[in-house]
């Protein structure tokens, strides 16, 4: 549970127009808390998949 926690710190940290990227294992989690993110701070994140790389990258909007 610890994981998601930071996961969530990291997201929620994020200033517009800045990307991070996790490992595709974490997939459903990345989406998920970028999606809570957004609706709990009034923010905007996109996620976009890379297969080659096996990465998801989230991307803070505005």
């Amino acid at each position: 549970m610890a994981r998601k926690n930071n996961i969530s710190a990291e997201i929620a940290a994020m200033e517009v127009g800045q990307t991070l990227s996790f490992p595709a294992e974490r997939c459903n989690t990345i989406q998920s808390v970028a999606s809570m993110s957004g609706f709990k701070y009034n923010r905007r994140y996109s996620t976009s998949i890379h297969r080659e790389e096996r990465i998801i990258t989230v991307t803070r909007e505005e």
